[in-house]
């Protein structure tokens, strides 16, 4: 499953998953915890904290198609 196969129906709180993101030409990835479903977004947490972000930081996620990229997203964890 990639990040563009997941809708948000397919999210449950308390899912740990893979968020990476981009910012002032920056690419970070963290692991997250899901604390909130909406119809159009998540609410996450983070489990990992790239540099510059602290762990249990929260921010919401858009989950609509044109909003997940490779880059940009909500991905499973493989093999874990």
């Amino acid at each position: 499953m990639t990040g563009r196969d997941l809708k948000y129906w397919d999210f449950e709180v308390g899912q740990v998953l893979i968020h990476r993101w981009t910012l002032c030409y920056s690419q970070y990835q963290a692991q997250v915890k899901i604390v909130k479903v909406n119809p159009k977004s998540v609410g996450i947490e983070l489990l990992t904290a790239p540099e510059g972000y602290e762990i249990g930081r929260r921010w919401t996620v858009k989950t609509s198609i044109e909003h997940q990229t490779v880059n940009n997203g909500l991905f499973e964890i493989k093999g874990g």
